[in-house]
C-alpha cells in the first residue's frame, strides 16, 4: 500500500503563465474552447476574464478554429499565418489608398509580412490576438479614411464599430484613435484643408455650427470623443481583470523607479532589435535592479530626446517623420512596462503593431536621402531587395527556433544569457516532461540561483529529485517549499508521497491530512492518507477514508480492492468478498484480482465450503490466461482443488508451483509452497484463519 506516484504540477507564477501556459489555457485545457462554436460559450467568451484577459472576438476565433479543426495545432497555426497574410494585404492597399505611393506602401507592407520580430506574434497560436487586433486597425483605418473622403455618417459609425471589435481582440488597440491623429496630420492632410473637415452633422444646427468655429485641432479631437471613450472604458476593463488575475505586478516586485528605467531602455532596445533583429527571444528578463546602472537609462533618453527632437525640426516639410516616429512612441505605451504585466522587459510580440511606424519612416525616407542622387531609383531598387531578403532570412532562422518548447527555451537561453531564470525554469520543465530529469534538475538549480525562494521550482525540483528516486532531497525542497507558502495544498500531497517511501508513516499522515485541511476535496492526498493509515494498521480509520473514496468515485476497481483488503484485516470476510467482488466487476479481465479473490476464498475456512467451485474456476482462469507459467497464480489454484478436496489435482499444481518458483529463484516462495504440499498430501486443505 505505497502512495501514488502521481507527483502533482503547482505552477501558478505570475509571469511565468505568459511565456509557457496560455497555448494550454486558451485551447487545449479549455473547455470552453474546445466544444468548438455554441451559444453557452459565446456567452462565457464575452463575460469571461479567463486567463487575466478580455478579448471576446479572440475566444471566438479559437472556437471557430475547434469547429471546424479541433484542437489540431496546425490547423490553428495556419489561422494565424492566413491573418498575418490578410494584414499584410489589407496594410498594403490602405496606405497606397491613402498616400497614393505604391512602392513606399509596398515596401511598407513587405516589412511587416517579413520582419523577424513578428514570428512570435505569428507563430505563437496564443497570440491569435496580435494578429486578429491588427486585421481590425487597419480595418478601422480604412473605415476612417473612407469616411474622410465622403463625410458620410455611415462610414463613421463603422469606424466605431471595427474599432470596438478590435478593443474585443486585443485592448492594446486603445491607442488607435491617438493614430487616426497623427493620419489626420500626414497623410490625410485634414490640419491643413478645411474641405477634409465637413461634418456628417446637420449644417443648419446650432451644434454643427459652433463646431465649425471650433479650431482646427480640437475638433478633430471632439470628432474622435466617442474612439476615446472606447478605449478608457478598455483599458478600465483590462486592468481591473488582469489585476484579478494577478498578472499586474506589485510596486513592491517592481518599483516604479525600476519601471520608469525600463521605459526609456526598453524604446532603444525595440529600435535596436528593428533595425538589427539578432538573439531574439521568447522571454527577456528585467535587469538585476541592484546592477542596474543610470548611464544606459540617461543614454536611451538623450537617444529618445534627440531623434524626437530631429523629427519635430523636419515635420513641416517631412511629414511622415512625426507620424512614424510618434506611431512607434504611442502604440507602444500599453506595453511598455509603467502599469506590469507579466514578469518580462520587453517581448517581441510587442512591436507587431509599433513597428510599422518605423517602417513608415524607412520607406519615405530613403527616397528623401537619395532624392538628389542620380542613381536613386536603381539604389532604391537595391537597397529595397537587400533589406527584404536580409529580414527574409533571419525570419526563416527564428521560425527554426518555434519548432518546439525545447528547441525555443534553448535558444532563449543563448540569446539573453545564463542569468534568465524563467527560461530556465520552463526549459526545466519542458526536460522534466521528457523524462530528462538530470538535465531539469540542472536547470532548477540554475533558477534557484537566481531565484533562491521560487515557489514552482522548488516543488519542481522535488519532484525531479523524487522521480531519479533521491528522496532526501526531494522532501527538503518541499520543505523549503512549503516556508515559501505554507498552504499550498498539492505540495503537502507530494510530501507525503514522499515520506510515504521512505515509511515515515506518521509524517506522512501529517502531511496528507495538512493538504486534506487545505483542499478536502483532493482525492490523492486522501487515497494517501488511507493507504498510510492502513501501514499503520490503523484500519478502521483507513476503510473510513475508502469508503469516502468511493462515494466520490464509485466506479473505481482499485478503491474497492483497497477496501476490500481493509476489511479483511478487520476481520469482516463476507464485506472484503463483496468488494472483491465488486472490483472484478469494474475490472473483469483484472488477474490479480481474480487471484485474490480465488485466495481469499479458499483459504478463509468460512467461505470453503459455500465457494469453493468459484475458487477453483476463478483460480484456473488465471492460470490458463498465463500459460500456467506463474507459479503464485498455480499455488492459488492448489489451494482451491485442496479446499474441495481434490488433493491429487491439488498436489499436482503444488509440485509444479514449486518447480516453477526454483527455476525462478522465488525460493522463499518454494519454501511456503513446500509447506502447503504436505498438507495435501496428509488430505488436509491450507487455511489462513
Amino acid at each position: 500500500f505505497q502512495a501514488e506516484d502521481g507527483i502533482r504540477d503547482v505552477e501558478r507564477s505570475r509571469g511565468l503563465g505568459d511565456v509557457y501556459k496560455r497555448q494550454y489555457e486558451y485551447i487545449t485545457l479549455n473547455p470552453n474552447v474546445k466544444v468548438g462554436l455554441t451559444a453557452k460559450g459565446v456567452i462565457w467568451a464575452f463575460t469571461t476574464g479567463y486567463g487575466a484577459n478580455w478579448f471576446p472576438l479572440t475566444w471566438l476565433s479559437y472556437m471557430l478554429d475547434c469547429t471546424l479543426f479541433g484542437v489540431n495545432p496546425d490547423r490553428h497555426h495556419l489561422t494565424n499565418l492566413l491573418l498575418h497574410m490578410a494584414n499584410t494585404l489589407l496594410l498594403f492597399i490602405v496606405l497606397k489608398q491613402i498616400t497614393a505611393a505604391l512602392w513606399q506602401s509596398a515596401f511598407v507592407a513587405a516589412a511587416f509580412a517579413l520582419h523577424p520580430m513578428h514570428v512570435e506574434s505569428v507563430a505563437w497560436i496564443a497570440e491569435r490576438k496580435d494578429v486578429l487586433s491588427m486585421f481590425f486597425w487597419i480595418l478601422t483605418i480604412a473605415a476612417y479614411s473612407r469616411y474622410v473622403r465622403q463625410q458620410a455618417k455611415t462610414w463613421y459609425l463603422l469606424t466605431i464599430l471595427i474599432f470596438s471589435m478590435g478593443l474585443m481582440s486585443k485592448p492594446t488597440v486603445v491607442t488607435l484613435p491617438f493614430v487616426l491623429l497623427l493620419l489626420d496630420y500626414w497623410p490625410l492632410g485634414r490640419l491643413t484643408d478645411p474641405q477634409k473637415l465637413q461634418s456628417f452633422e446637420d449644417p443648419n444646427s446650432r451644434i454643427s455650427a459652433s463646431f465649425f468655429q471650433w479650431p482646427v485641432f480640437y475638433r478633430l479631437i471632439l470628432e474622435k470623443i466617442p474612439l476615446f471613450a472606447l478605449s478608457f472604458i478598455s483599458c478600465i476593463i483590462t486592468f481591473f481583470v488582469q489585476q484579478a488575475g494577478k498578472m499586474v505586478a506589485e510596486f513592491a516586485d517592481l518599483p516604479l523607479t525600476s519601471r520608469l528605467a525600463n521605459i526609456f531602455l526598453s524604446y532603444v532596445k525595440y529600435i535596436e532589435k528593428i533595425i538589427w533583429p539578432a538573439r531574439l527571444a521568447v522571454f527577456y528578463p528585467h535587469s538585476a535592479l541592484g546592477r542596474m546602472s543610470v548611464w544606459p537609462v540617461v543614454l536611451a533618453v538623450l537617444i529618445l530626446l534627440v531623434i524626437s527632437v530631429g523629427v519635430l525640426r523636419f515635420a513641416r516639410s517631412r511629414k511622415y517623420l512625426p507620424v512614424g516616429w510618434f506611431w512607434f512612441l504611442g502604440t507602444l505605451v500599453p506595453m511598455i512596462g509603467l502599469i506590469q504585466v507579466g514578469g518580462q522587459a520587453i517581448a517581441d510580440r510587442y512591436t507587431y503593431i509599433p513597428a510599422t511606424g518605423l517602417f513608415i519612416i524607412v520607406a519615405w525616407g530613403l527616397p528623401d536621402l537619395l532624392a538628389r542622387w542620380r542613381y536613386k531609383v536603381i539604389s532604391l531598387i537595391i537597397a529595397a531587395i537587400v533589406l527584404t531578403s536580409a529580414m527574409m532570412i533571419c525570419t526563416w532562422r527564428q521560425v527554426t527556433h518555434w519548432q518546439n518548447s525545447c528547441t525555443l527555451f534553448t535558444h532563449a537561453l543563448a540569446a539573453t544569457g545564463n542569468d534568465n531564470f524563467v527560461v530556465h525554469h520552463m526549459l526545466g520543465k519542458e526536460l522534466f516532461k521528457q523524462q530528462k530529469f538530470y538535465d531539469a534538475i540542472h536547470h532548477y538549480e540554475q533558477t534557484l540561483r537566481l531565484r533562491p525562494n521560487h515557489f514552482d521550482t522548488l516543488n519542481n525540483l522535488a519532484a525531479a529529485y523524487y522521480r531519479i528516486g533521491k528522496i532526501d532531497p526531494a522532501v527538503i525542497s518541499w520543505k523549503k517549499a512549503l516556508k515559501v507558502n505554507p498552504n499550498h495544498p498539492d505540495v503537502y500531497y507530494n510530501m507525503g508521497v514522499a515520506l510515504t517511501k521512505q515509511k515515515k508513516i506518521d509524517d506522512a499522515v501529517e502531511s496528507f491530512t495538512n493538504a486534506l485541511r487545505l483542499n478536502p476535496g483532493l482525492a490523492q492526498a486522501r487515497k494517501g492518507l488511507a493507504n498510510a493509515f492502513f501501514l499503520q494498521r490503523r484500519f478502521r480509520q483507513a476503510a473510513q477514508q475508502y469508503r469516502l473514496l468511493i462515494q466520490i468515485a464509485p466506479n473505481s476497481s482499485d478503491l474497492s480492492s483497497c477496501l476490500a483488503f481493509t476489511l479483511l484485516e478487520l476481520g469482516e470476510i463476507d464485506q472484503a468478498v463483496a468488494y472483491f467482488e465488486q472490483a472484478l466487476r469494474l475490472a473483469p479481465g483484472n488477474l490479480e484480482l481474480m487471484n485474490n479473490l480465488a485466495w481469499l476464498v479458499a483459504t478463509r475456512k468460512s467461505l470453503a465450503s459455500r465457494d469453493h467451485q468459484k475458487a477453483i474456476r476463478l483460480a484456473a482462469q488465471v492460470c490458463e490466461s498465463t500459460g500456467y507459467r506463474i507459479p503464485r497464480f498455480l499455488d492459488t489454484l492448489s489451494v482451491a482443488y485442496a479446499a474441495a478436496g481434490k488433493f491429487d489435482l491439488a498436489v499436482n499444481f503444488a509440485q509444479k508451483a514449486i518447480e516453477l518458483a526454483r527455476s525462478t529463484n522465488e525460493k522463499n516462495l518454494a519454501v511456503e509452497i513446500q509447506k502447503r504440499l504436505n498438507l495435501y498430501k496428509a488430505g488436509r486443505p491450507y487455511y489462513e484463519k
